[in-house]
Formats: structure tokens, sequence, C-alpha cells
């Protein structure tokens, strides 16, 4: 429907261009141009706002890059200047009729020559961006809200989570490491990194963990995740020891090689 209508606007852009004696052609190819670099542009605006836009906003996205476009051309075709006497077919009857420079300038054709390679660059950057954005593995996965945190003393393993389903897990009551100290005791069991994920689309993400200890690497495991909040932890038990050991601790955050969150904190 819509290269109907610009088909349409085309035809009579046209007829105005030539009203003004000039040739029509390199400005309907404009007005094709503008029209669909606009109605992209929309688009791609309305993708990054709503993330997982509903059909009829891509439609408004259309409508309202098929107006931008469409009445750009037609801005540009009503700033041309008419035509000088002589080519209208009226007495020349003075000098001070001739165009100015800038005014042959606005009749020629350089005008929508550089509309068009004006946008026909914008498409290549964007198309660049574009292909290197969704090349990159962490596109799109943000993680904010982060924390620390150990077991609290106020959760009850015994305590059944449902007592409608007393074989539900107790869910663990976590309590954050407070800045700036940042300081976990080694005997806890266990060390919780926390955080809120969001994927596009919603989708589920392999997130790998590393545990680095004083700048080396100590412990690596990676988890499928779904959007939402996540809380993975650093067992003591599970890894077989009988306390951390004391020193710094680093825990990266990534996908494949593109690290994309990282927080710290103390054993000791």
């Amino acid at each position: 429907m819509d290269l109907v209508i610009i088909w349409l606007c085309a035809r009579y852009l046209g007829k105005l261009v030539t009203q003004k004696g000039l040739e029509k052609r390199i400005y309907q190819i404009m007005l094709f141009v503008c029209a669909i670099s606009w109605e992209w542009l929309a688009v791609t605006i309305q993708q990054i706002v709503a993330d997982n836009p509903h059909p009829w906003q891509y439609l408004i996205g259309l409508v309202i890059g098929l107006i931008l476009g469409t009445g750009m051309s037609f801005l540009i075709v009503k700033l041309i200047p008419p035509p000088p006497p002589e080519a209208a077919g009226l007495p020349h009857q003075s000098p001070d009729q001739e165009l100015s420079p800038g005014r042959r300038f606005l009749r020629s054709d350089w005008v929508p020559i550089l509309v068009i390679f004006i946008f026909f660059v914008g498409w290549i950057i964007s198309g660049w961006l574009i292909i290197s954005d969704i090349a990159d593995p962490a596109h799109g996965v943000r993680i904010n809200e982060r924390f620390i945190g150990v077991l609290s003393d106020e959760t009850d393993p015994a305590a059944p989570a449902n007592p409608a389903d007393p074989a539900a897990p107790t869910p663990p009551i976590i309590e954050e490491v407070p800045y700036p100290e940042r300081a976990v005791a080694p005997s806890v069991e266990a060390i919780y990194l926390g955080f809120n994920l969001a994927t596009p689309r919603n989708k589920p993400v392999t997130l790998i963990f590393d545990w680095y200890l004083n700048g080396q690497l100590a412990y690596s495991f990676s988890r499928e995740l779904v959007p939402g909040q996540v809380l993975v932890s650093l067992n003591r038990k599970e890894l077989g020891l009988s306390e951390f050991q004391k020193g710094y601790y680093r825990v990266e955050v990534r996908v494949d090689d593109w690290v994309i969150t990282a927080e710290s904190f103390y054993v000791k």
C-alpha cells in the first residue's frame, strides 16, 4: 500500500517539477528514496523504543515515515525558484531578473542528487551499525541492580516454602553485603551474585560466570537464564571447601568473550 501512495505522490510531484521547467525523473527518484528512508528510520526508532512492537505500532511508524519523506520532497520542490523569463517564454525585461548563483543551484539537479547521496550514505552507515551490533553476542543483553549477598541468618532451611506443599524448596533469604568494605566471612555457606536481567524479545541467554581470586581465575561456570531477577551462587560445600580462601574476589559475567558486567568483594 505504501508503494502505491509513493507512486501517486511521485506522479504529482513530477507535474509540479515540470511546471517549473525542470526534468521530473530525478525528483521522483528523490521522493522514493526519502519516503523509504524515513519509513525505515521511523520503524527502527519504534523497534528501539518499544523493544517488541505490536504490528499496529509498525503501521504507525510507516505512516509517520511516509509523511515525513514525501513532505520533505514536496518542500524541496516548493523551494525551487521559478524559471527565468526567457525559460518561461516571457520577454526579458531587465538584468535584475537574472538568477543569482544560489537560485541557479536550487534549480539544478544537484539538489536532488545531494539528497539521494546523503540518504544513500545514511543507509550504508546504518546497515554497518546494525550488522556490527547483531554480530555482537551481547547485543541487547542488559544487567542492572547488581549486588553481592550472603545467606541471611533469618533463613530457616526446615521451613517449607509452601505449607500446602512441604516438599517445595525454601527460597533463601539473601542479605546484601554493604559498601564500601564489602567483606564476606570465609565461613559463609555461599556467596551470591544477584541482578536483574533483560534480553531482546525476552529470550533465554547463556551467561558465563568467571570468579577470580587475587587476579587468578578460580572458578567458572555457565547458566542458561531467562529475563528477570537472577541469583547465582558460589557454594562452598559444592566446591568441597571447609571455608572460602581469603583474598580479593572479582566475578565477571560475560556472553562468549564479551564481559557485560562485573562485581568485586573481599573474603576476610
